[in-house]
């Protein structure tokens, strides 16, 4: 980089270029190689090149007089943009990284579709690349960039027949690259890309002589068919004839020759680097032959045309498409196999070479336990560090397939998790052992830890294999026959999903994966919560409370089968301040109908009083105030026989309500009594290798413990009820209790039992000493008189 760099900008004491044209365009599409470096190495260094390259755009006051130089930097500034989102700069950098991102893409942009600019040709091609990358990332706010982006492209590509024929060629050039990769993301439908095909079809019919047209449509052909767009499927072997037999025509024109020549290796794969796609491809049998078909066609040209340009150009579209072809899938950098370009003195250096040699020498020449030392120690560093690049999947591949030991197995997997979010090498890698057969030959340890990081490589990974491995392979350990022998399995990949759903802005088909895992395990949980397996029940509870209100409506919907499961889940969330107590309700209108309803009641005690713990905008004091007025309301309308209720009995109805208001006075009005009623400040005041034998449930204690819970808070309410009215701002509301206990101790016997009448008269006689209570129309109503 300090060679080459100043290339760039030389200059003399007066001012003047001591570099040549070629020399500093050359010098500025180079720059783009030392992104990677500059990533990790010099960040800093990136905003040196950002700004050189912006000075020197067209219509920069600084601008350079050679307009091959300002085709190279608005080339070079879109390669920069394109390499650095390659790089997932977003994915490691802080905001004021992207600021500056947003802003050159902004300043790109402005070039690129400014009409007075001359010479913003390179911008336009840059700037294609650019939009091309950013259809990669998943984030939503790209989404509707790249589509609005694309259309202005497509648009003055349509209007570009006044135009020169350079810029026309880089626009259709632009605007395959960017429809190919948004409709391979999803971001534009069928109809869109099909119109892209059209209007470049068109061109390269009404001009068969200009070579960009051809390369175009070649791309957006292949690009599209391999996406499974149908009527490109259609086209492709039609187009493929047709080129073939035009390039093998002596007595066509020579250029019109060329242009075949360039729309055959882009229909063939030609300029898969610069395109977005959504899994890695490999050949088909068909492709393979189409392959072999151009290949055979343009070497035919190359052995024996006579026309030396055809040769000399096909010669080099031969060379381009070998490349394209040998590289890496999808490698969008030169990875480099090793870390020689480091200094010899580099430890990573050595331990690297020490590895790769390991690998090709086989565990009879490289003792296992100290490449097991080599790799604990990469891998250990690399969770907080994000090594130079390098080509993971040569150095580790080897390793996974030799006969190591499950150790060094284990640490090639954790590095590579390590290392995904900055090495797309090491998320290729990666992704190729988290689908079959690779996945099942990983240890469950290995599988542990990819389920605990999933948050660190998840958005680093083509979609298929991050479903397969997250929703589909972590679902089948939830099942009854296989999650007993794998419970820890179980708890990392909860855990994963925990830390997972957290994170910020995450990629739409990682949420999506994520969402739908959570639905998917909730729901094969059984009912009854065994004692071994409540912490996958908390567990499940963490992931939902980082989704909507509306998703834990849906997917927490109370029913007769799933009483107890739903009921502990609503709960804790609850418990948390992450839902409101209303959403208790279906809860206890489950109880109501006559569902299963044991250990319900000691769920809403312990919820209860933890919710008032909390800190939450659920779970205020007011919030509380409100609930318990509006439970007060219920139990007067099914009292009275306004409120029918659905399991025919209202006397057992009213029983329940009347034990529920009682456990909430409890729970709310000191710190004591719940405690006298063995209710918890925490769900786990202990965990398992302190709990006492005589406790045999994690979650319940014992059952005597949560028998009949609920009847005995109606002892205590004559006790917490003055406490909890002679706070704020509970005080206010004295005159609706009594009120309210008056109702029911006068209500209808055949709707209220004796219990729970007497309780309401214990209770307005606890409250004696109150104000609202001396008043002349409340004590005499109270005594009868």
């Amino acid at each position: 980089g300090g060679q080459v760099f100043p290339w760039f900008l030389h200059r003399s004491y007066s001012g003047e270029n001591t570099a040549s044209a070629i020399a500093r365009s050359c010098a500025s599409l180079a720059l783009s190689l030392l992104v990677p470096v500059l990533v990790v190495w010099k960040k800093d260094g990136l905003v040196q090149v950002l700004s050189a390259l912006q000075a020197c755009l067209p219509g920069s006051p600084a601008a350079d007089d050679s307009q091959a130089v300002q085709f190279h930097s608005g080339l070079a500034f879109g390669l920069v943009l394109s390499s650095l989102q390659h790089q997932h700069l977003s994915d490691v950098s802080a905001q004021k990284d992207m600021d500056l991102l947003f802003s050159s893409l902004q300043v790109l942009e402005s070039c690129s579709f400014n009409p007075n600019l001359e010479y913003n040709t390179g911008c336009v091609l840059g700037l294609g690349l650019v939009l091309s990358a950013l259809c990669g990332s998943g984030h939503v706010g790209h989404r509707v960039h790249i589509t609005q982006s694309l259309d202005k492209l497509l648009a003055n590509l349509q209007d570009s027949s006044s135009q020169n024929r350079m810029l026309q060629e880089v626009l259709s050039y632009s605007v395959a690259c960017v429809s190919v990769s948004a409709f391979s993301g999803g971001l534009i439908d069928a109809a869109k890309a099909e119109e892209v095909m059209s209007t470049l079809r068109t061109l390269t019919e009404e001009s068969q002589q200009t070579p960009g047209f051809s390369l175009a449509l070649g791309l957006v052909v292949h690009g599209l068919s391999v996406s499974g767009h149908g009527k490109a499927e259609d086209i492709h072997p039609r187009l493929l004839a047709a080129w073939i037999k035009i390039l093998l025509a002596e007595g066509c024109p020579t250029m019109q020759r060329l242009a075949a020549a360039s729309g055959l290796v882009a229909l063939v794969g030609s300029e898969n680097h610069l395109i977005q796609m959504k899994m890695e491809m490999e050949l088909s049998s068909q492709q393979q032959s189409r392959l072999n078909e151009v290949i055979r066609a343009i070497t035919q040209i190359i052995t024996f045309s006579a026309a030396i340009g055809l040769q000399s150009n096909c010669a080099c579209l031969i060379g381009h498409l070998y490349l394209a072809h040998v590289s890496t899938s999808h490698s969008h950098t030169a990875v480099p196999q090793d870390f020689s370009y480091l200094s010899e003195k580099s430890v990573i250096r050595s331990i690297i070479d020490f590895i790769t040699e390991s690998g090709k020498k086989g565990p009879e020449f490289s003792r296992p336990v100290l490449v097991e030392t080599a790799l604990t120690s990469l891998a250990s560093v690399g969770l907080s560090f994000q090594y130079p690049p390098v080509n993971w999947s040569a150095v580790l591949s080897p390793l996974m397939r030799l006969s190591f030991g499950g150790v060094v197995q284990h640490q090639c997997m954790v590095l590579a998790a390590s290392q995904a979010q900055s090495s797309q090498s090491a998320s290729l890698f990666l992704g190729s052992w988290l689908s079959p057969p690779l996945v099942h030959s990983l240890s469950l340890q290995t599988q542990a830890h990819l389920y605990e990081t999933l948050g660190l490589w998840m958005k680093h990974v083509t979609e298929d294999k991050l479903q397969f491995y997250v929703e589909s392979f972590g679902l089948q350990q939830f099942q009854d026959d296989l999650r007993p022998q794998r419970l820890s399995l179980c708890h990392s990949l909860l855990k994963g999903l925990t830390q997972a759903m957290a994170l910020p802005n995450p990629r739409n088909h990682c949420w999506t994966i994520l969402c739908s895992t959570t639905e998917k395990v909730f729901k094969v949980l059984p009912n009854h919560i065994q004692d071994a397996e409540v912490e996958l029940y908390v567990g499940i509870a963490k992931c939902l409370s980082e989704m909507s209100d509306t998703e834990i409506d849906r997917i927490g919907h109370v029913s007769a089968s799933e009483m107890e499961k739903t009921c502990f889940t609503l709960a804790y969330l609850t418990s948390q301040g992450r839902v409101p107590l209303l959403s208790l309700n279906d809860v206890i209108a489950g109880v109501l109908q006559g569902w299963p309803s044991h250990r319900v009641g000691w769920l809403l005690l312990q919820c209860f009083y933890q919710c008032r713990l909390a800190a939450g905008s659920h779970t205020g004091v007011s919030n509380r105030m409100e609930w318990l007025l509006e439970l007060m309301g219920h139990i007067r309308n099914v009292a009275y026989g306004a409120t029918p209720v659905t399991c025919g009995d209202p006397k057992m109805a009213t029983d329940f309500l009347f034990q529920l208001f009682s456990a909430a006075v409890v729970s709310w009005g000191d710190h004591f009594m719940p405690l006298l009623y063995g209710v918890r400040a925490q769900w786990f005041p202990w965990r398992s290798e302190s709990r006492s034998p005589r406790l045999k449930h994690q979650l319940y204690g014992e059952d005597s413990l949560t028998a009949g819970i609920l009847q005995q808070s109606l002892m205590g309410m004559s006790h917490s009820l003055p406490l909890l009215l002679h706070k704020e701002p509970w005080c206010n509301q004295t005159h609706k209790f009594l009120d309210w206990l008056l109702s029911i101790s006068e209500g209808p016997e055949q709707n209220l039992s004796a219990t729970t009448i007497d309780t309401a008269k214990a209770a307005l006689m606890s409250l004696k000493s109150s104000a609202e209570f001396k008043k002349k129309a409340v004590w005499t109503r109270v005594y009868g008189w």
